[in-house]
């Protein structure tokens, strides 16, 4: 189960998309205003890794950004590599491209294999207890069988 801290996190996830999307092939013109619509996660069996798909609009295209938090760098990743972040709760975080992530590539496959939904999570504030993590961002569901084409469907929640 993902733990959600309330915390300060430098640079911010908005503003580390805002750099890296306009460097990328696939990325808007950098002139164009990038919105962060919201994002999805998926649970890191072993607890370690936070695997994260940002869904951004830029001029009038939907992006997926998928990104891991590592709390150490990933051996033989350098060029995957795209930012160290400091987070306020867990120190610094290794940010990489979620799919150069060898873990984000499998947890990608379990969710196309077996449908495995969305991190089930936990919010950490200052309070003794942790507690239930209310929903936000955004829900992603899937719709037919097997095959070479399954549609999906992102509605945002209310927050």
């Amino acid at each position: 189960m993902a733990l959600f801290y309330l915390a300060t996190i430098t640079p911010t996830k908005a503003e580390l998309i805002a750099a890296l999307a306009p460097a990328q092939p696939w990325g808007p013109p950098p002139e164009e205003p990038i919105e962060v619509i919201g994002s999805f996660r998926f649970d890191d069996p072993d607890a370690r890794v936070g695997i994260e798909t940002h869904l951004v609009a830029a001029g009038g295209t939907l992006l997926q950004v998928p990104l891991t938090y590592r709390d150490e760098p990933l051996e033989g990743a350098d060029d995957a590599l795209i930012v160290q972040m400091q987070h306020s709760m867990l120190g610094t975080r290794w940010v990489y491209d979620g799919l150069r992530d060898p873990r984000f590539v499998v947890m990608l496959a379990a969710v196309a294999m077996i449908g495995q939904g969305e991190a089930l999570g936990m919010a950490v504030y200052d309070g003794p207890e942790p507690g239930p993590r209310p929903p936000i961002g955004l829900t992603a569901t899937l719709d037919g069988q097997p095959g070479p084409l399954v549609l999906a469907e992102v509605t945002e929640r209310s927050r």
